[in-house]
């Protein structure tokens, strides 16, 4: 699930947040479950894709957490468990909740990357309103005085109007911004922006392919077997119904549990043998969900 609920994004717009709190909020939420728990966030991923220090790291995850964005749990010795709070979409309470999607060209372009953290929040702001505004209304631009979008940002993000006035500039290459008479913008996203990008996993493919990653790391497995893991990818996919609804499904468990049985007669764990299995993680995952 790759979504921030409109009192994650709004709570993000008045945190003050920094650049890289932003980069790394939005690139951990692509690894959300339906009700925002991120299991297995590792220190060299998030350093690696978001261009922090070690030490920027923990800085973000902290500063995230005290600001009441996420909350954070030492779960294994390589990782962290993250809960995006107040961003679940599981059960029929959170059917038609207000959301922005980050599973879109836009997110993920270059372009994107090297914006100011505040035009980040803004652009994301201004696609769930206009996406709104074209399922009511119909009509391909969402309409905003020139006034209270100005006053609406100046408020959220503590900047001068003249900021603001560059954010918008900044957009540019993500939607067409016309303004009427110098009183009313008319905002077109492009369809480049909002639409995901052709040849990319789906959701649910990249949260899958993410947990089998994880769950082999918290495990010790070793041995990178890129067809055994599609396999496990591919019974994840299969029991996808049953998975989303059981908040107590880990996959690392599961994992280790079969390790276990592989090595029912190996005493000493550090002598285990550590390999998947895809069959007999198959009939675990079946066991596991028949007894949810």
């Amino acid at each position: 699930m790759q979504k921030l609920s409109v009192e994650v994004l709004e709570k993000m717009l008045g945190a003050d947040l920094s650049n890289h709190e932003i980069d790394m909020m939005l690139y951990i939420a692509r690894f959300q479950d339906e009700f925002g728990h991120i299991r297995g966030v590792y220190y060299r991923d998030i350093c690696e894709n978001v261009g922090l220090s070690y030490q920027g790291f923990y800085d973000c995850l902290h500063s995230l957490e005290r600001k009441g964005i996420i909350a954070c749990e030492k779960r294994s010795y390589f990782d962290w468990d993250i809960q995006v709070i107040n961003n679940s979409f599981c059960g029929t309470e959170n059917f038609g909740r207000g959301y922005v999607s980050l599973h879109c060209g836009m997110v993920r372009s270059d372009e994107f990357k090297q914006l100011k953290g505040g035009a980040k929040l803004m652009a994301l702001w201004l696609m769930r309103e206009w996406q709104i505004s074209r399922s009511r209304s119909g009509s391909s631009a969402y309409q905003i005085t020139k006034e209270n979008l100005i006053a609406k940002f100046v408020g959220l993000l503590n900047v001068s109007r003249r900021t603001v006035r560059e954010y918008l500039g900044d957009l540019e290459p993500f939607m067409d911004v016309y303004l009427e008479k110098g009183r009313k913008y008319f905002i077109t996203f492009k369809k480049g922006a909002y639409e995901a990008l052709p040849g990319r996993d789906s959701e649910n493919d990249e949260l899958r392919n993410h947990t089998v990653t994880i769950s082999c790391r918290r495990n010790r497995i070793k041995d990178e077997n890129r067809q055994k893991e599609e396999e496990i990818c591919t019974i994840l996919k299969q029991h996808h119904k049953d998975i989303i609804k059981n908040l107590e499904f880990d996959l690392s468990a599961i994992i280790r549990e079969s390790l276990a049985r592989i090595n029912a007669s190996i005493h000493n764990k550090y002598k285990w043998k550590r390999y998947l299995n895809p069959a007999l993680v198959h009939k675990i995952v079946i066991e596991e969900l028949a007894n949810a």
